[in-house]
């Protein structure tokens, strides 16, 4: 008595035989007991209603589970906080046959009510172990309802956009009242929204939102729609966009490492760099020389590739000269994520959610401190990830990028813009300026004539311009700013600034010549 291994419950009856009874008997008196659940109703436990504010009329399901007796219903209560909404239909008392069903019919009006509803049936009959069965009813009557996409993608654009999202309302007697449009997510501040106050029952509206690109890159966030829908108070719309790589944004970064570099005497010369975009399929490569390297180093990257389609690794890069280490797009097996490898020793992969393998052109620091044996990882200049204690050599000398080997099975997919690659560690704040200058483009040249000069001696004009590498330019001559007579459509520039001279002599009998320089 008073133990803590009791049971909870009742023993309606127990009888005791001193002997071993046969199967019959036990079935018998069994069937005896069991007889006493005949006729037995059967009914869900509890509903729920589907509500659109209006009189609605339902049914509720209720059979004999018996196989002998009638099964009589002989009253049904309502109660609950909302039992005056609900109304039984169906006349009682009312006789259902062994193993038969019929449908309780009731009908629910809200009578202009808004929000949770809820009540319970008690239904009464001659079941004789439930008399009284209990079905629990509820449900939302959603009236202003809101309609809305979930996401909406803006795709690629480098110019600023708008697209609409229609909201609908499905109620039917209340106006939706829609309250703040927030955006929030990561890139919130590249989207705005503004929309109607009011949707009226059953009408539709537009809401605006706008993509101001600012920078390269894949952008993402998320529109929280306020309202009087007692459903969907605050409702979710994804957003995303992507800009791609402009030429400006590379021509900032080049202009701010060649600035660093300063021809070799600089205040952060570089050990080698890349220029020219090199496209990988997964099975090519790309020589490269990652320029002598010993001990601390620090690489930069410009790259987006696609983790899925490149196999279940992609290489970055390895040289000659220690081939058993190399730069990870994607670590073994299948991560989706950077990395760095020591052949037979271990697979390093980092493990933040920003180190994912970039699909969109993003900016990638790899930094190797020899004394801590620590790699660092930075995405778009901010720290993201380290790994200490790593056994590792960075790439020095001649090697290539893209593969383990040229035809191999471990290619990346995707394109590496920029390599820079430094024999030092170069400080945080460093690598966020090189990074910021190619995420916002700040630093590129402006697009701008500089001179034009008139060289007596030789007889050569020469007009000076700011220029982007890799870029071909047209230049024009007028006499009237009117009307204009192209001298060259396609001269190409190689450095972030381009000259070019013509000879006075095809101007003469002019007293005013006037020049533009314009992209083709």
């Amino acid at each position: 008595d008073g133990g803590g291994e009791g049971m909870i419950g009742t023993i309606h009856r127990i009888t005791t035989y001193d002997i071993l009874l046969n199967d019959a008997t036990i079935q018998q008196h069994a069937n005896a007991w069991l007889a006493t659940g005949d006729p037995s109703i059967g009914v869900p436990t509890s509903v729920d209603l589907v509500l659109d504010g209006s009189t609605q009329s339902f049914g509720l399901l209720v059979k004999n589970l018996g196989q002998s007796n009638i099964l009589t219903l002989t009253a049904v209560t309502v109660d609950g906080v909302n039992a005056d909404y609900f109304t039984i239909d169906t006349a009682l008392p009312l006789n259902i046959d062994p193993g038969e069903e019929i449908d309780l019919e009731y009908t629910v009006d809200p009578g202009g009510a808004n929000g949770d509803v809820k009540a319970n049936f008690s239904i009464l009959s001659n079941d004789a172990l439930n008399l009284e069965a209990e079905v629990q009813l509820s449900g939302l009557i959603r009236d202003p309802q809101i309609s809305i996409q979930t996401a909406l993608d803006f795709g690629a654009s480098d110019v600023e956009v708008t697209q609409m999202i229609e909201v609908q309302n499905l109620g039917r007697a209340r106006a939706l009242n829609l309250g703040t449009l927030e955006i929030t997510g990561t890139d919130a501040a590249k989207f705005s929204a503004s929309g109607p106050a009011s949707i009226a029952v059953g009408g539709s509206g537009n809401i605006e939102v706008t993509f101001t690109p600012e920078s390269s890159g894949g952008f993402t966030a998320q529109l929280e729609i306020g309202s009087n829908d007692p459903g969907s108070p605050v409702t979710l719309v994804a957003l995303s966009a992507f800009t791609p790589i402009d030429d400006v944004f590379l021509s900032a970064y080049d202009s701010m490492i060649s600035a660093d570099h300063g021809g070799g005497a600089g205040i952060l010369p570089y050990a080698s760099v890349l220029t020219t975009p090199a496209v990988f399929d997964g099975a090519n490569i790309e020589l490269f020389d990652f320029g002598a390297i010993s001990g601390d180093a620090t690489f930069e990257l410009i790259l987006s590739g696609d983790p899925v389609a490149g196999g279940n690794n992609g290489y970055i890069g390895r040289a000659d000269a220690n081939p058993e280490n190399s730069l990870r797009y994607e670590q073994w097996a299948d991560t989706g994520a950077l990395g760095f490898t020591r052949l037979g020793v271990a697979d390093n992969t980092f493990s933040a959610p920003e180190a994912a393998s970039p699909t969109v052109d993003t900016h990638v620091t790899y930094r190797w401190a020899e004394a801590t044996s620590t790699m660092d990882l930075f995405i778009n200049g901010i720290a993201t990830d380290s790994i200490a204690g790593a056994v590792f050599e960075m790439p020095t000398g001649p090697g290539h990028l893209g593969n383990v080997r040229d035809g191999g099975n471990e290619g990346m997919i995707g394109t590496i813009h920029r390599i820079t690659t430094y024999d030092i560690l170069v400080d945080d704040a460093t690598i966020q300026q090189h990074a910021n200058a190619f995420v916002t483009g700040i630093g590129a040249s402006e697009f701008k004539v500089n001179s034009i000069d008139f060289n007596q001696a030789s007889g050569l004009i020469t007009i000076v311009w700011n220029s982007t590498p890799g870029a071909f330019y047209a230049v024009d001559y007028s006499f009237d700013l009117v009307e204009w007579n192209e001298l060259d459509d396609s001269v190409p520039a190689d450095d972030k600034v381009k000259s070019y001279s013509i000879p006075s002599n095809l101007l003469e009998g002019e007293i005013k010549s006037f020049f533009r320089v314009r992209r083709p």
